[in-house]
């Protein structure tokens, strides 16, 4: 079943889930049918992602199993300390290696759908807590 809008075909909505990790991978499952080869997993608290944005994860894939938006991290970062009941600074975090995890995250299918339902498996078993949305999976 597709739904049709200004001429695209949609597939229908997927339900979530109680956790965060469900709505991806209840549409992976949506998916298996005709699997893609690429996915990308956006975290619609980010709503505004622009199209180079995309463009960049889907290009990546094209050199590694995953990819992930980020950019620098430009905040100033300190490691603080507790003294006289009180939290200080006791220092700048270098922040040259670091960078922020934006969205999309992008994946090959193959590779993503069952790492999810090998987490999923995995927490009702031993009922351990559930990775966010993707790269943790892989």
């Amino acid at each position: 079943m597709t739904w049709r809008r200004e001429g695209l075909d949609f597939a229908p909505p997927i339900a979530g889930g109680p956790t965060r990790q469900d709505p991806v991978l209840n549409g992976f499952e949506a998916l298996a049918g005709h699997p893609p080869d690429l996915v990308l997993i956006h975290d619609a608290a980010r709503p505004l992602v622009d199209a180079l944005a995309i463009s960049d994860v889907i290009a990546a894939l094209a050199h590694g199993p995953a990819a992930i938006a980020a950019t620098p991290l430009t905040d100033t970062l300190k490691r603080g300390m507790v003294a006289g009941g009180a939290i200080v600074s006791a220092g700048t975090v270098d922040r040259t290696a670091l960078w922020r995890a934006l969205t999309p995250q992008g994946f090959r299918f193959a590779d993503i759908l069952p790492a999810h339902r090998r987490a999923a498996c995995n927490h009702q078993k031993q009922n351990h807590a559930k990775f966010r949305r993707g790269l943790s999976a892989v």
